[in-house]
């Protein structure tokens, strides 16, 4: 399968050993004829609550044309990781949350209280891959910068879906988020 090392390292300690085989054989049928990648792309969606002001309405939409538009959907879970991230960040820590990166509010989260230095570790790994240049830009080094695969894709919808449902289990306000 073809995925950068930092997505499978985050996916593996997110996810288990079930639930990551289960990412990777999704991925694989996405690959696969146009019944597989059905089945697929409602598999993956499945991981997820859906609400009427969520980032992850535009990404359903954009999930349907699936194994194009990766970076879309990229954009899309990174968006809803960040904004339940900052009402966590905000019902912690205070503050002007609402105006931090992911990696801003992740390292707060991370020097505010020690029962979530794993979550903060991961929301700061999620971070380092997600938010890489998008595919028109072109000034990308074609060596050194990376765009997503479809496989990638997968794997990290099922990472976004686990790290919401613990952000979710610790802060009330990023219930309301979706």
């Amino acid at each position: 399968m073809d995925v950068i090392p930092i997505v499978r390292s985050l996916s593996e300690e997110v996810l288990g050993q079930k639930k990551f085989q289960e990412a990777t054989y999704v991925a694989q049928k996405l690959l696969g004829n146009r019944a597989e990648r059905s089945w697929a792309i409602a598999k993956v969606t499945a991981e997820f609550e859906f609400d009427q002001s969520s980032p992850l309405l535009c990404l359903r939409n954009e999930m349907q044309s699936l194994p194009m538009n990766t970076r879309i959907c990229m954009r899309y879970l990174g968006d809803y990781i960040n904004l339940i991230t900052k009402d966590l960040t905000c019902e912690l820590v205070g503050g002007k949350a609402r105006r931090n990166s992911l990696v801003t509010n992740a390292s707060l989260l991370l020097k505010k209280d020690v029962s979530l230095k794993n979550l903060a570790l991961k929301l700061q790994k999620y971070a380092g891959f997600i938010y890489t240049p998008g595919k028109r830009d072109f000034g990308l080094n074609l060596s050194g910068k990376h765009r997503f695969t479809p496989s990638e894709v997968i794997l990290v919808c099922y990472v976004t879906a686990e790290l919401a449902r613990e952000i979710k289990s610790i802060s009330k306000l990023s219930r309301g988020s979706a």
